[in-house]
């Protein structure tokens, strides 16, 4: 009895650690971004603390076949999404199927500890486990996965520069890469920022490259070059910087303090200042 109090007490400290933590994460990310390049590592610590503490307490009095059957999911999901040669698409959605089973497992578990004596509170933290394991497996899965670096360590055109910036910027987003180092987006807008106050930007389809990574800035000044990039982009007949030039735009006038035209953005957190 007096070992599941403590566990009680350990639970509820670690959801309130896990609130502190997703704070701070809001903070580092939209207010403070240049102080925090790597905030999305020290929010994952703090879940994953929360995580395994709430699976710890679910699991207690389970039976030691289910708890391995939780760990070995765990770990098999995080090193398949990471270390296998397939990676992207192929394994996030590993990561996913592995994340399902851990949904079913918990859910079944809870559903179960809902005739013990349990707090409200200790139930809605056991029931945020999945979500939280879930986190995790992407956060393990996306740091050990090799990526190739931001910029192109190579010598190209400005086109072709842009557009390996392009695709790095994509397979980050794909593969949530951005969301644990955020530094690589910052590299990818200094150089993109670069070429364009040296009038390197005139092809069509590196407007189209460059819009979409300045779309991906800090301030006002980036959403509303990306909106000029992606305009042009448009008006030479690139089919899909017609969509960009939209959403740019109202990223701009939102990030301005202004009502956006044609309701692209679901959540924007207004800059003042450029960081780059």
């Amino acid at each position: 009895m007096r070992q599941q109090t403590k566990a009680r007490k350990l639970l509820k400290l670690s959801g309130w650690l896990a609130i502190a933590g997703l704070a701070l994460y809001i903070c580092a990310k939209f207010v403070i971004p240049s102080l925090f390049p790597y905030w999305g590592v020290g929010l994952v610590g703090v879940l994953g603390t929360w995580a395994a503490t709430s699976t710890w307490v679910l699991l207690a009095n389970r039976p030691r076949t289910i708890r391995l059957l939780v760990v070995i999911v765990f770990i098999t999901a995080s090193l398949v999404g990471g270390i296998l040669p397939w990676g992207g698409l192929a394994g996030f959605l590993l990561i996913l199927m592995a994340f399902l089973v851990l949904v079913g497992i918990t859910l079944l578990l809870v559903f179960l500890s809902l005739g013990q004596k349990q707090s409200v509170i200790e139930l809605l933290l056991l029931g945020y486990v999945p979500i939280l394991a879930g986190v995790i497996m992407l956060a393990i899965a996306n740091l050990i996965r090799f990526a190739p670096p931001a910029l192109s360590i190579q010598a190209h055109s400005p086109s072709d520069e842009l557009r390996y910036m392009f695709e790095t910027d994509q397979q980050d987003r794909l593969t949530s890469r951005m969301i644990f180092d955020s530094s690589r987006d910052q590299a990818r807008l200094k150089r993109t920022l670069s070429l364009d106050r040296q009038g390197l930007i005139t092809k069509p389809e590196a407007q189209y490259y460059a819009a979409l990574i300045l779309q991906h800035g800090t301030c006002p000044e980036h959403f509303r070059r990306a909106y000029q990039l992606a305009h042009g982009a448009t008006k030479a007949g690139i089919p899909q910087a017609e969509w960009l030039s939209h959403a740019s735009y109202d990223r701009w006038m939102i990030s301005e303090g202004q009502p956006q035209k044609y309701n692209t953005q679901l959540l924007l957190f207004q800059k003042s200042t450029c960081n780059t």
